[in-house]
């Protein structure tokens, strides 16, 4: 197969887990070796890309998926978009692509680049669990804030309900206050007011009118019983007691 292929696999997991980094980690390492001689500018690639960042890290065997390799070194236009493939190895996600390229006489030359991207993996995680938690706080602190809205806005009703259950027959000159109340009870209770003011109307009238009977009535009976009473005082013959009746 002409020219070879180099991988070169970008570890971040030490900056987030130290129990992923292996004991002899390193800066950028070349993982992936070629199936024929290397040219300078792939050497070139490699030692560029070994020092290119002392915050990256590398583990030793966080291989590039090799068919994906051997894809894009029997197809070497196949591997020319750049598309981003996703794997898991040694319990940890990589992300990488491989593309061909030619260099001088010797290509084309398969280049697959890799990154360890546990540590995004963690970070979603993490979100999420946060996300969670801060989901449930907002669903109590409503659920809250509504109990406290509702109690506080059906105050003025709790109100009324305590006045109307106070009225009796003896009370019936109490009213509902009419200030004080939301718009909407207004005009309720007005109209329950309006009523209170017509029930009492007529109690009281019947009230006078049955005293004006008691006392229309009061002296008609005591003449009456005043007569039988002297017409049961002595000895009388049926005509008299006729006459009396």
């Amino acid at each position: 197969m002409p020219g070879g292929g180099l991988a070169v696999i970008r570890q971040n997991q030490c900056r987030t887990r130290s129990a992923h980094c292996p004991a002899g980690a390193r800066s950028i390492t070349a993982c992936a070796g070629s199936s024929g001689p290397v040219s300078p500018a792939a050497r070139t690639a490699s030692k560029a890309a070994s020092t290119a960042s002392a915050a990256a890290f590398a583990t030793s065997g966080a291989d590039f998926p090799r068919t994906l390799l051997q894809a894009c070194q029997a197809r070497p236009a196949s591997c020319t978009d750049g598309t981003l493939h996703q794997w898991e190895q040694n319990g940890l996600s990589h992300r990488g692509m491989a593309v061909s390229i030619t260099a001088g006489s010797g290509g084309p030359y398969t280049v697959a680049v890799a990154q360890d991207i546990e540590h995004h993996a963690l970070f979603m995680d993490t979100f999420r669990s946060v996300l969670g938690i801060a989901i449930a706080l907002a669903a109590l602190a409503m659920a809250g804030l509504g109990w406290i809205v509702t109690r506080w806005g059906l105050l003025p009703l709790r109100q009324v309900t305590d006045t109307v259950a106070g009225i009796s027959a003896e009370r019936l000159g109490a009213r509902l206050p009419a200030s004080g109340l939301p718009a909407e009870l207004m005009p309720l209770t007005a109209a329950f007011n309006a009523m209170l003011a017509r029930l009492d109307d007529s109690f009281r009238r019947l009230s006078e009118f049955s005293s004006n009977i008691a006392h229309e009535l009061r002296t008609p009976i005591s003449n009456l019983m005043t007569q039988t009473q002297v017409a049961l005082s002595g000895a009388r013959d049926n005509n008299e007691y006729k006459e009396v009746l």
